[in-house]
């Protein structure tokens, strides 16, 4: 019976030991397993922020570049309207020059086409004087020669 127990004993040693054995190569599998996924795992996430991180950067620049265009096309635009402003005040010199230089010979030639018109009578006026008194000169000629 002492055999037979310690045969069973041996047998129970012996089963226990490969249970062990298959429990520690189970867990040592499962461990590296683990070990595998945490260490992907933590390869993705690093390679998740650094995608973050080029996102980020990406898209700062990317508004950095709009508000540098955005201030360009402000700038060039409040460069514009200047210049636009100057051409109109050129423009309404240089309108107001020659309107009051039109303005000034348009009444230089009304003063003299007034004038002309003025001698015009007087020429009139003279030579129908002229005229009225060589009539009177030659009526009183005849008369006397009569």
């Amino acid at each position: 019976k002492r055999e037979t127990v310690q045969k069973k004993a041996a047998e129970t040693q012996q089963s226990l030991e490969e249970q062990r054995q298959s429990l520690e190569a189970e867990l040592k599998e499962g461990l590296e397993n683990t070990t595998t996924r945490i260490f992907e795992a933590l390869e993705r996430f690093r390679k998740e922020q650094q995608f973050q991180i080029f996102l980020k950067s990406f898209f700062a620049h990317k508004r950095d570049h709009a508000e540098k265009k955005r201030e360009t096309v402000q700038k060039k635009a409040a460069e514009t309207q200047q210049s636009l402003e100057e051409q109109h005040q050129s423009l309404q010199a240089v309108l107001k020059e020659g309107l009051e230089n039109t303005t000034t010979r348009i009444f230089e030639a009304l003063e003299r086409f007034r004038k002309e018109q003025q001698f015009q009578i007087f020429l009139k006026s003279f030579f129908a004087h002229k005229r009225d008194h060589a009539e009177k000169k030659r009526e009183t000629v005849q008369k006397k020669g009569s």
